[in-house]
């Protein structure tokens, strides 16, 4: 599994928001094979636009990896904040690795 996306899921598991019956590694590949599953049968997705394919791949994604805890607020802002940085990192390296200049 790529790196960002093990580290995103360490940040997940951390804050105790992934299922406890799979290891993180577990977790990871299964994520990843449901993404690129999702990716793969592009061609054969519904016409009614990205948004709804990718509010499905969410969904699933979230109801196959997610535990469903009670998180303080606090928490969610400190994660959202950690996945934004981390996110913002994914890009500038795919930038970089393409030769994209910075918006």
């Amino acid at each position: 599994m790529p790196a960002a996306p093990l580290r995103a899921y360490l940040l997940l598991a951390e804050h105790g928001l992934l299922r406890d019956d799979m290891h993180v590694d577990e977790i990871g590949y299964a994520y990843q094979a449901t993404f690129e599953g999702f990716l793969r049968a592009e061609a054969d997705a519904p016409a009614d636009g990205r948004d709804q394919r990718a509010d499905l791949l969410a969904q699933t994604i979230r109801r196959a990896f997610e535990s469903v805890p009670t998180v303080p607020e606090a928490t969610l802002r400190d994660l959202a904040a950690a996945t934004i940085t981390l996110l913002g990192d994914v890009i500038d390296a795919d930038r970089g690795e393409s030769g994209i200049p910075e918006a």
